[in-house]
């Protein structure tokens, strides 16, 4: 399903926190960082499943820039 051309799911960095913003706006999506090989850590989640509306990420982002 879309919304308008995307797809309800908007992730987006804090800059405050150095961590990460999903914002799921379809009230029936979750995104389910319980799977093997999520993006769950780079994204600065544990393991969990995120429920609609702005979910802030614990830990700050993974930087790759080695």
């Amino acid at each position: 399903m879309q919304l308008n051309g995307d797809s309800g799911i908007e992730i987006t960095i804090n800059y405050h926190t150095l961590g990460s913003v999903v914002n799921i706006t379809p009230a029936t999506y979750q995104v389910d960082f319980t799977v093997a090989n999520s993006l769950a850590q780079t994204l600065g989640f544990v393991v969990v499943t995120l429920n609609p509306g702005y979910n802030f990420s614990p830990n700050i982002v993974e930087d790759f820039n080695c």
